[in-house]
């Protein structure tokens, strides 16, 4: 007879929630890129208002706290903008 530790299979049905949870709660693989070093970066919508109307934007960071780095560094340094004429898929 197999004896069972009760509270052992409380904390495995415990992680296997939490494991689901997080899966639920994980962006979608085409949401997610990883640089030749390994770093895994996530696609960010930015969205801001000039001239009393909503913009958006998309910013690939490591991380929520990056992606706002990101953007402070965007209103400290020049930024060059250039159009897009083309995108070939």
């Amino acid at each position: 007879m197999k004896l069972i530790d009760i509270e052992d299979a409380k904390q495995k049905k415990k992680a296997e929630k939490r494991k689901a949870k997080k899966a639920l709660n994980a962006p979608d693989n085409n949401l997610i890129t990883i640089s030749p070093d390994g770093k895994k970066y996530f696609l960010f919508s930015v969205r801001y208002v000039y001239k009393q109307k909503n913009f958006t934007f998309e910013l690939w960071a490591t991380s929520k706290k990056d992606a706002v780095n990101r953007i402070c560094s965007i209103q400290r340094f020049p930024v060059e903008v250039s159009q897009i004429h083309s995108i070939i898929q």
